[in-house]
């Protein structure tokens, strides 16, 4: 991980960075334990500080965030935001190949977009970059993933669903 120097024009490492700090230190004679520790607690502030938000406004679910949740067998999902005034929900699925999604209903629209992988429903294969949209009132039968896959779903906040959602983002259910 790179960060900005004093000077702009050079970038230095945390660990170059960490040295720096550790030298300026009122006392430099720190015994080697208190040092790591130290360095330590500065590099998880760092990295932390990294992690934050930055804009206002602005919020972010990094890739290694997050917990994933297992709704089937071989299906997975990491709840991103739920929306309870609207009922909606924003998420992804992890689906391993081989695994199915049962056949159901769309009270509401459902947006799909295909991140990674492939699943074929109704005999049409949707891939990586494909968007699906299902229409209020639609039902789409039984899916297969042909290979592991990732789904980004937007849609509504389904009733069997909304625990995982209230335990992963500390919403009431």
């Amino acid at each position: 991980m790179f960060i900005m120097a004093t000077d702009p024009t050079e970038a230095m490492t945390d660990e170059k960075l960490l040295g720096d700090v550790l030298e300026r230190l009122p006392n430099p004679a720190l015994d080697p334990a208190r040092k790591a520790a130290l360095g330590a607690r500065l590099t998880e502030r760092l990295a932390a500080s990294n992690r934050a938000t930055v804009l206002p406004g602005i919020a972010a679910i990094r890739a290694d965030e997050g917990d994933w949740h297992r709704i089937g067998e071989g299906v997975r999902i990491k709840p991103l935001r739920a929306n309870l005034a609207d009922g909606t929900q924003t998420s992804l699925w992890r689906i391993d190949a081989g695994a199915r999604v049962p056949k159901h209903a769309h009270h509401h629209e459902e947006e799909c977009l295909v991140v990674s992988g492939q699943i074929v429903m109704a005999g049409v294969r949707y891939q990586t970059g494909d968007f699906v949209l299902a229409g209020d009132g639609s039902e789409h039968p039984e899916f297969l993933a042909e290979t592991d896959t990732t789904l980004l779903i937007r849609g509504q906040l389904e009733a069997g669903l909304r625990p995982v959602f209230a335990r992963a983002l500390g919403l009431v259910a």
